[in-house]
């Protein structure tokens, strides 16, 4: 329940057919005080109900609402729900078989059978907002007083929020009476629903419902409700969950409305609630993830890949990274990326699989050009014991001879700016091999800036900013010269 100001509370759904088909509207100057008339809702299942409902007096509205209508409310699917409930949000009122509004507000929590109605000639302004076409298209089974759900996802989770249909006129639908999240021009899922049971209370009662199936699109979002068009031709993003936990496989599949901002404000929550509806998200504390995007050909176009630990919220820091992640690559400057399919692969692991630098160890100190660099790094695990990892690195002919040096560290994400890159390459580049949370560097550094780069990844997080260092000979031919190499100063 959100309240408008201190006195107006929002009947903003939890999770809500009609009886008047014609479209015959009350103008606001019309309605006086003290007139009555009937409302529709649906209290269970589809079934539309009545209630009774007498105008009380014109208001000032806010924001850009000029008029409200101030109201009592009774009988029927009133008295069933124990006053008004979260979940009528947009009930279509009628007097004398004309359509005034929609029931959209609850004036106080005291005061449970009396409500604000959002006048029907406000709402229906939010149609100058869209092109409306085939409105001689009928839709028999969309109807107003029917409960439906808004949601930017569909699919295995939920992110229904309930309400209840105003007004169609063919293919266009407007609905709740107040905002859903007032951003204006959007596409949302406008769905059927069934409302599982009506719960009155003595502080908020609300209705308990899902959405099942999809209708049409919500393309606007204002302070005087929602509207939009039905259709069944609907462009949508798909995600593939896999996730993977010891040796089982859990799947989650959902889908969203082709809308970045869609996927900058729910695409985060939307994997946070798909990992928690398979997994026990207390138990983890480490991840690996990788991701893949497709176009509607299934070309791979973008893919890239982590490690991550959090001591907690480790299930919604990946739903936030990975979201982050792709909302960059989807928001650069220089090209317009267009996915359809998305597959992303989490491993989960109860234990903290963390890992600090220890020694570096290189058998053989002299190298010929040509020729391979044997590296051992020690490391250790969290509570676990010394690991090695062997690394082999050949040495250019064309490197500069004489001393070098090799580096072993921790990528550190260097701080940059989206003007700083001159085209999309240079974009994606730095982004995919960004900070790498288990990824180590290996550098050989020689005469004249001469350099080799070698990226390796860990089995574990990386913490710590140790880095490892030894100097070594690089030459033609086989040497003694292990009394040159001095390490004494490096750390």
């Amino acid at each position: 329940m959100k309240k408008q100001q201190t006195t107006l509370i929002f009947l903003i759904f939890l999770i809500s057919i009609t009886i008047f088909s014609e479209n015959e509207i009350m103008q606001l100057s019309e309605i006086k005080n003290g007139m009555s008339g009937t409302g529709y809702t649906v209290v269970q299942g589809k079934s539309i109900s009545k209630f009774k409902f007498e105008v009380l007096n014109i208001i000032p509205g806010e924001k850009s609402i000029n008029k409200m209508i101030l109201a009592k409310f009774y009988d029927g699917a009133i008295k069933a729900s124990g006053g008004i409930s979260e979940g009528m949000s947009g009930s279509p009122l009628y007097i004398n078989g004309k359509l005034i509004g929609a029931l959209s507000y609850v004036a106080d929590s005291g005061a449970k059978n009396i409500g604000l109605v959002t006048p029907i000639e406000e709402i229906r302004k939010l149609e100058n907002h869209y092109n409306k076409n085939n409105l001689d298209k009928k839709n028999n089974d969309i109807i107003p007083g029917m409960a439906i759900a808004i949601s930017p996802v569909h699919g295995d989770i939920n992110l229904d929020s309930i309400g209840t249909l105003t007004y169609v006129d063919g293919n266009s639908f407007c609905a709740l009476g107040h905002p859903f999240d007032r951003i204006g021009r959007t596409h949302l899922f406008i769905k059927k629903a069934d409302i599982l049971y009506s719960i009155p209370s003595s502080e908020n009662s609300f209705k308990l419902g899902k959405g099942n199936e999809i209708f049409g699109l919500v393309l606007e979002d204002r302070d005087s409700g929602i509207a939009g068009i039905i259709s069944n031709e609907i462009e949508t993003y798909k995600f593939n969950l896999e996730i993977n936990i010891g040796n089982q496989v859990k799947k989650v599949f959902f889908e969203m409305p082709k809308d970045i901002n869609i996927i900058k404000n729910y695409l985060g929550k939307s994997i946070e609630l798909g990992l928690d509806k398979v997994t026990n998200s207390n138990e983890y504390y480490t991840s690996s993830y990788d991701y893949t995007l497709y176009d509607n050909e299934s070309n791979r176009i973008y893919s890239n890949s982590n490690f991550l630990y959090f001591e907690n919220n480790l299930i919604e820091s990946i739903s936030l990274i990975v979201t982050d992640e792709i909302i960059t690559i989807l928001d650069n400057p220089f090209r317009q990326i267009t996915f359809n399919d998305m597959v992303l692969s989490i491993n989960l692991y109860k234990n903290k699989k963390i890992a600090y630098l220890n020694n570096l160890n290189i058998a053989k100190r002299v190298i010929k050009l040509g020729e391979d660099l044997n590296l051992e790094l020690e490391y250790f695990l969290y509570q676990g014991l010394k690991k090695r990892k062997e690394i082999i690195i050949k040495v250019p002919i064309d490197f500069t001879i004489g001393n070098a040096e090799v580096i072993i560290k921790r990528n550190k994400e260097n701080q940059i700016r989206k003007s700083d890159f001159k085209n999309f390459e240079e974009y994606n580049d730095y982004y995919k091999t960004m900070h790498k949370n288990n990824e180590i560097i290996i550098e050989i550094n020689g005469k004249n800036d001469h350099k080799i780069i070698k990226k390796v990844y860990l089995d574990a997080y990386l913490q710590g900013e140790k880095e490892l260092k030894k100097n070594i000979i690089i030459d033609t031919f086989e040497a003694n010269y292990e009394e040159k190499i001095d390490d004494s100063k490096i750390r």
